[in-house]
C-alpha cells in the first residue's frame, strides 16, 4: 500500500544562523595569523564565538 501525502510535517529545517559564517571567517583569520600574532587572536576569539553559538545556540 503506498502513501502518498502533501503534509511536510515530518521535516524539520534548523533555523538560520551567522555562527557557519563566523566560523569560516574564523579560520581565516587563524591561518592568515600564521603571519601576524594580532590576527591570529582575532581568529581564535571569532572561531570559538562562532563555535560556541553555533553549539548553544537557539536550537
Amino acid at each position: 500500500m503506498e502513501h502518498h501525502s502533501t503534509d511536510h510535517e515530518g521535516f524539520h529545517l534548523p533555523s538560520p544562523s551567522i555562527a557557519p559564517i563566523i566560523v569560516a571567517g574564523g579560520i581565516t583569520f587563524v591561518l592568515v595569523g600564521l603571519l601576524n600574532v594580532t590576527l591570529f587572536i582575532i581568529g581564535a576569539v571569532l572561531l570559538v564565538l562562532g563555535i560556541a553559538l553555533w553549539a548553544f545556540g537557539p536550537n
